[in-house]
């Protein structure tokens, strides 16, 4: 730390001294001390989380249970999207070219909820059956 000491007047008796502390920051011990802060902050978390670790699976458990919803709903727009683009672009678009551009989408989603809803009841129907008799049969 690096002090300036400031005084006025010419008598030692009356000299007012205020001393004004300023940090002398050195980029070079500033960053080694931040990394050693993270470094150790990182070491307890990972004490703690091995030494609760029946606590730490059931905190990852619950929020895996919340994050579910929002997951399997993601993963479905991303899936079906594929079919929507080509249903919106190859097969309504080419049917109604004058039709307006939210009509063509609504038309898509509701051809693509459609095709998907198909497919399901196929796999349920026909595939599913053979997989589960297979399953069986192996056991």
């Amino acid at each position: 730390m690096v002090s300036t000491v400031i005084y006025t007047g010419r008598n030692t008796k009356n000299w007012k001294v205020l001393i004004k502390m300023k940090i002398d920051w050195n980029r070079k011990y500033t960053t080694i001390a931040v990394y050693a802060i993270i470094v150790v902050v990182f070491g307890i978390s990972f004490y703690l989380s091995v030494m609760q670790f029946s606590k730490l699976s059931e905190l990852t458990s619950t929020f895996i249970a919340i994050l579910k919803p929002f997951i399997v709903g993601f993963s479905l727009a991303y899936l079906l999207n594929f079919i929507l683009e080509f249903t919106e672009g190859k097969i309504v678009s080419n049917l109604m070219p004058g039709a307006g551009k939210r009509l063509v989408r609504y038309l898509s989603m509701v051809i693509t909820y459609i095709l998907v809803t198909i497919l399901v009841f196929l796999f349920f129907k026909f595939i599913f059956p053979q997989v589960a008799e297979s399953i069986v049969k192996l056991v």
